[in-house]
């Protein structure tokens, strides 16, 4: 993650909140997703995050790929 995400998510006491998808044992649990400096998911991702997805916070121009 980039340095200045990482500081203002810090300081906005978020981190424990944040996961990444290697870190995540199980994906059912999941009730949904924000996407955070990218606005697509990986082709691996999508058939098992896509329908979750919630949010999106980037700073690229929307692809209107997730109802959220």
């Amino acid at each position: 993650m980039k340095l200045d995400i990482n500081m203002h998510l810090q300081e906005h006491k978020i981190p424990d909140l944040i996961f990444f998808d290697d870190e995540i044992k199980n994906l059912s649990n999941i009730v949904d997703v924000t996407l955070i400096d990218h606005n697509k998911l990986d082709q691996s991702q999508e058939s098992l995050l896509g329908s979750k997805v919630t949010k999106i916070i980037d700073h690229h121009i929307d692809n209107n790929m997730y109802s959220g």
